[in-house]
């Protein structure tokens, strides 16, 4: 009865870390780049709207696509 409890559990545990490692072998560890283009502004105020701020600004990841 015994070594069944023992073999369960390696097979188990064996599974779980191929799970892990699966996941980790996939998982986008990368992120986007961030570009901006001339008509960002290159003044900051403090009374200025996000839209404002995120004019020219685009973020592209290889993975998700457009991500601004």
């Amino acid at each position: 009865m015994s070594k069944k409890w023992v073999t369960l559990l390696l097979v188990v545990c064996i599974g779980l870390a191929g799970g892990v490692g699966f996941m980790r072998m996939n998982a986008d560890t990368e992120g986007p780049e961030i570009v901006f283009t001339s008509e960002a502004p290159s003044v900051y105020r403090s009374d200025m709207s996000n839209e404002e701020l995120l004019t020219g600004v685009t973020a592209t990841d290889r993975k998700d696509g457009d991500v601004s």
